[in-house]
């Protein structure tokens, strides 16, 4: 017997709890963290992210951000500190660090 079959556990069952999680208010139980993650799996999973090479030592991801209706601010903001630190990362590389 295959071991999807023993232990019920598929890539649909996968995308489903994945779904469950990035579509849920965070609250007590469910870290923002948690569901920015799911989120950016699906995302991955679904081919939103663009692979790109910018030099030949820097590689990255243009990332489409998704404002969501639960929560605003938290997405600003985590848009916000990704960008401060992507700029952090140029600064240290073209200041030979």
């Amino acid at each position: 017997m295959e071991r999807s079959a023993r232990t019920s556990i598929d890539a649909d069952r996968v995308l489903r709890e994945m779904v469950d999680i990035a579509f849920k208010k965070p609250g007590k139980s469910l870290k923002m963290a948690d569901k920015l993650r799911a989120l950016e799996l699906l995302g991955k999973h679904l081919g939103m992210f663009v692979k790109t090479i910018e030099s030949s030592e820097r590689q990255g991801y243009d990332v489409l951000l998704i404002p969501s209706p639960v929560d605003p601010e938290s997405w600003a903001k985590a848009a916000q500190e990704y960008q401060a630190k992507i700029a952090r990362e140029i600064d240290k590389e073209n200041n030979g660090g």
